[in-house]
């Protein structure tokens, strides 16, 4: 039937407000990822149990630890692992603990679950990818299945190096998509293929065969490679610091895990052979403008690392780490050149760009090993239609602190293709870099510029939904990052942190509508919790006792937040991209 409706004169809602709005990463900076404070990522990850055991975390079932077979051995080591469980119809934390050094175990036979080669079927071919590690070593193997999905003993393994393969063809595909019933009652796997061997041909792949296996249930073979002498596998599993207190806490299958790793000392060691070399993986890991080109104890003589600040360094709004840079003789490296181009030509709007007669800020904290090391040259990598009129900016760095600013003014283009803004740092020496920004003179970093704050009045929206700080993925930011100052929070496209954001809803006039992803601790949900809420009077509190209601004090917020808003309106992170 059609609705029908009735229009009255009666009001059922007096507080209704205009709509609000959601906006991503925002603020003033030319360089569309923002950050340059070269802040550590916080990997997050979440999974379930497959076994019960008193102080292990078993996940050899799912791809939560391996991860489609990313990570290796040691990765999460030291990692906080928080595991969940639902008790009587409510999930409740039940235990928080850590990983022992030695503890992340990734070792196991590397296979496809959902593609069997046909039985009449004993052969198979192998193309190592060209960014997997060239002098790693791998063991080949093949299991025979059955029809109830039983699987055999593994062959006798084989063992090939990366290098003996030269790039090849690409392999012959024999396998092919076949549902395996459920167990079924039978429980019996047939026996291990014999005679197994692997070599690489002339083509550069390798060539796998074996003898067929003779029972009238098989379904077909898998053929299964690792990274690790299968004589030694352990499994995959997280062995914990702590033994458990009560029956509780011992970790029973189908409890979720969420693991947190401040990523400090990410080294390409974290990854597989299979992804040592792939950029993109390796990106994901590691802050905004580092040189993806090398990485930690890769190179002897050269070097980076992420370096925890002093207490009293002179460095404004510091966050917590820095990037040091050590360079050998010769070495030329460029510091915040990312995946995204600063410049580019005017006629596009996807990229920020700088507009023609604008005056913008590059600046940056720098200092040196020595105070007769070369200059780091503020200036442009990439196309001269676009980024020539930028010039070449000497900054001497010293052994102390110093904080360097060039001015510009930008320049249109409507030609080229890409430039980048980058510091350009030649060896030898050991060079420290925090705060590389780049934003127009005429508004702070990272906050609106004066015709979005006109616009955003004019509006008359209700509410500012930052839509920012969602869709992290495994690399993410934590609580102490997302109450630090603008630009220091890894994971959200400009660095957008609380403070920033809360400071430029207020001078819209709107109420905040905060997205915070879920995966925080307790610890990190009280800290919001105090930061926003908490009164802090340095005559009577200490930093020890309120040290984010201290934070907030120190970044120039003497009141609380709540004070500054009629209401704050919360939601868990809409869109969490990490499973």
């Amino acid at each position: 039937r059609p609705a029908v409706f009735r229009v009255t004169d009666q009001v059922i809602n007096e507080a209704l407000e205009p709509f609000t709005f959601s906006v991503g990463a925002f603020g003033n900076s030319l360089r569309r990822t923002g950050r340059g404070g070269f802040e550590p990522g916080t990997f997050r990850n979440r999974f379930t149990v497959q076994a019960d055991s008193p102080d292990r975390v078993i996940d050899d079932r799912s791809q939560g630890i391996r991860h489609w077979n990313v990570y290796a051995s040691g990765y999460l080591d030291g990692a906080e692992v928080r595991v969940y469980r639902i008790v009587d119809g409510e999930v409740k934390l039940m235990r928080q603990d850590e990983v022992v050094p030695g503890g992340t175990v990734v070792e196991y036979w590397v296979r496809s679950d959902n593609k069997i080669i046909p039985a009449d079927t004993t052969w198979s071919q192998f193309k190592w990818a060209d960014w997997s590690r060239e002098d790693a070593y791998r063991w080949f193997t093949v299991f025979a299945v059955d029809t109830s999905g039983n699987l055999s003993e593994p062959a006798t393994p084989i063992r090939l190096e990366r290098s003996q393969a030269e790039k090849g063809a690409n392999p012959k595909e024999n396998t092919e998509r076949k549902r395996i019933n459920q167990r079924n009652g039978d429980t019996n796997p047939p026996p291990a293929p014999k005679n197994f061997t692997a070599i690489v041909n002339d083509q550069g792949l390798v060539e796998i065969r074996w003898d067929p296996v003779e029972v009238d249930d098989l379904a077909g073979y898998r053929v299964a490679y690792t990274d690790t002498d299968p004589a030694s596998h352990r499994g995959i599993y997280l062995q914990l610091k702590n033994s458990p207190s009560n029956p509780d806490e011992h970790i029973k299958e189908g409890d979720m895990v969420i693991v947190s790793k401040s990523l400090v000392d990410f080294n390409r060691s974290w990854l597989s052979n299979r992804m040592a070399n792939l950029e993109r993986e390796v990106r994901r890991y590691t802050p905004d403008g580092i040189p993806k080109n090398f990485h930690p104890g890769e190179i002897p003589g050269k070097d980076w690392q992420l370096v925890k600040h002093e207490t009293d360094t002179p460095v404004t709004d510091p966050g917590e780490y820095y990037l040091e840079m050590t360079l050998r003789e010769g070495d030329v490296e460029m510091v915040g050149k990312t995946a995204n181009p600063d410049l580019s030509k005017t006629t596009q709007d996807f990229y920020t760009v700088p507009q023609d007669g604008e005056e913008y800020i590059m600046e940056v904290w720098l200092k040196a090993d020595r105070d007769d090391r070369a200059p780091v040259v503020f200036t442009w990598d990439g196309d001269e239609k676009i980024g020539g009129f930028i010039g070449e900016h000497k900054l001497q760095p010293t052994t102390q602190w110093k904080k360097h600013t060039v001015r510009f003014t930008g320049q249109s283009s409507d030609e080229g293709n890409h430039a980048y803004m980058v510091l350009k740092t030649s060896g030898p020496g050991v060079y420290s870099f925090d705060n590389y920004r780049i934003y127009r003179a005429d508004t702070p970093f990272l906050d609106y510029l004066p015709e979005d704050y006109e616009a955003l009045k004019a509006s008359g929206m209700a509410a500012f939904r930052t839509h920012g700080p969602i869709k992290t993925n495994r690399t993410s930011y934590s609580m102490r990052q997302f109450l630090g100052g603008a630009g220091q929070a890894e994971g959200i496209g400009k660095g957008n942190t609380l403070p920033q954001m809360l400071a430029a809803i207020e001078k819209t006039g709107m109420h905040p509508w905060l997205q915070i992803e879920y995966h925080m601790s307790p610890k990190e949900w009280l800290a919001l919790v105090e930061y926003i809420a908490a009164p802090f009077d340095p005559t009577v509190d200490s930093s020890e006792d309120k040290p984010y209601a201290a934070l907030r004090y120190r970044q120039g917020r003497a009141e609380p937040w709540v004070d500054a808003f009629d209401r704050i309106y919360f939601e868990l992170a809409n869109e969490t991209w990490n499973g």
